[in-house]
């Protein structure tokens, strides 16, 4: 039987304030694969051994949850902190070692290198994470200036077992710590429906330590972005938006620094512009590259994903529905900013 708390609590401050706090319980099972105490891959090289006796874990779960609005000044802020804990966490214990294995093809025996996986439960430590995010948005001069600002930090702890002994079914311990720190800041300018720019950067940090062998990584990344549109005449719109990356810290052959333009013009036409055609253009300069890390309790990952490259788009939209007050609700972004147009 398992017991699966879950509490709540929220306090209005007034109809634009509120407060509110999340927590629950969650038992979780181990999956057929950490249970079955036999390899059922099908290459020699990379072994899965389950643990018949794991034990399920149970995971903790809090979340925090704060927002005040002005709507009429545009003015809005929320933040949120969510953090977890687990109690008989199943790890895993990695293990790499050399065995003797017969070629089918040649009948001779040969030395290679083994990795295996077999699961554990953690009951001396309590694996956790803890993570935040916040967003403060002001405008200026009846909302034709809006300054949004937004951050977060990252703290997670995850626990494996390493060893390079074949019959070794404990290992070693290593702890792994990983930060990971976020910032941006956007300045968006709005003078009138005809001209909208969004000049912006973001930064991101990630530190990453591992116990066992005294490794400490850093890796990050700045971000400048542009978003614009102009409108050429009153039923003819050009927008752009403009991305340049700057990685540093990942492996050989990762670090990428893409410059990505998007573009638009998009022409309104048909009885009250109900009717719009939009030609799009995306990665004019076909260097979309998505760079990441990757970081669990044994090993550090760092990978490139070269995506969808240059390509076009054309799109026709018609209007059929009418509002009373004009624009619907929701058409307003983050307490009165207009949304990009993008």
């Amino acid at each position: 039987m398992n017991w699966m708390p879950i509490a709540r609590f929220e306090y209005k401050f007034s109809r634009q304030s509120n407060i509110s706090v999340n927590y629950s319980g969650t038992p979780n099972e181990p999956s057929v694969t950490q249970i079955l105490p036999f390899d059922m891959s099908t290459n020699r090289t990379s072994i899965v051994i389950g643990n018949a006796n794991l034990n399920p874990e149970f995971s903790h779960q809090l979340n925090m949850r704060f927002r005040k609005n002005d709507f009429q000044k545009g003015n809005n802020f929320f933040a949120f902190v969510n953090a977890g804990l687990t109690n008989n966490k199943i790890v895993s214990l990695s293990k790499s070692y050399f065995d003797d294995l017969i070629d089918y093809q040649t009948g001779q025996t040969n030395s290679t290198l083994i990795s295996e996986t077999r699961y554990l439960n953690e009951t001396n430590d309590k694996p956790f994470n803890v993570s935040s995010f916040y967003h403060y948005g002001k405008s200026l001069k009846e909302k034709t200036y809006n300054i949004m600002l937004m951050g977060g930090v990252s703290y997670n702890k995850n626990i494996g077992y390493i060893s390079t002994e074949k019959d070794d079914n404990i290992g070693q311990k290593n702890i792994a710590r990983n930060i990971v720190f976020n910032q941006g800041l956007m300045f968006r300018y709005n003078p009138s429906e005809n001209l909208e720019i969004n000049p912006g950067v973001r930064y991101q940090y990630n530190h990453t330590e591992n116990s066992l062998t005294n490794r400490t990584t850093n890796v990050s990344s700045w971000t400048p972005t542009l978003i614009g549109s102009i409108n050429i005449t009153p039923t003819t719109i050009f927008g752009a938006d403009l991305s340049k990356q700057f990685n540093s810290g990942y492996g050989a052959g990762i670090n990428a620094n893409p410059f990505v333009i998007n573009t638009y013009v998009e022409q309104k036409f048909l009885k009250e512009q109900r009717g719009t055609i939009r030609l799009q253009a995306f990665d004019l300069l076909n260097e979309q590259t998505n760079v990441s890390r990757t970081v669990n309790e044994s090993m550090i990952m760092d990978s490139r994903t070269n995506r969808l490259g240059r390509y076009f788009m054309l799109l026709f939209t018609y209007k059929f529905q009418k509002f009373a007050m004009g624009t619907p609700q929701g058409d307003d972004f983050h307490g009165g900013m207009r949304r990009p147009r993008m």
